[in-house]
């Protein structure tokens, strides 16, 4: 996604890198020599799904009223990992706003 800062906000660039004990994001990891780095495995596979399925959470893909009018990233980032939505299929809660709670 490429308005975000290099913090690895998204998380959708999670690899492996050899000897770290969980996916790291490879956009706020600076290359090196020697580091053995795997996109594909399955452990990363099943990390992005799950970071994808947590941004849909929130996040519909069907906004009818976005302002990216179909040059959605997040659209884009979900059809190519194959998803169109979360598990989680419950309502929104609308709360209603209160003046006097922030």
């Amino acid at each position: 996604m490429k308005d975000l800062s290099i913090a690895g906000n998204c998380r959708m660039c999670l690899v492996d890198m050899e000897r770290s004990p969980k996916p790291i994001a490879s956009c706020a990891m600076p290359a090196s020599d020697g580091m053995v780095i795997d996109t594909q495995s399955d452990r990363v596979k099943k990390a992005r799904e799950g970071v994808m399925e947590f941004l849909l959470l929130n996040h519909p893909l069907d906004c009818p009223i976005c302002d990216q009018g179909g040059e959605c990233d997040l659209q884009d980032q979900a059809m190519g990992y194959g998803q169109d939505g979360s598990r989680y299929k419950d309502q929104k809660e609308l709360l209603k706003k209160n003046k006097w709670v922030h």
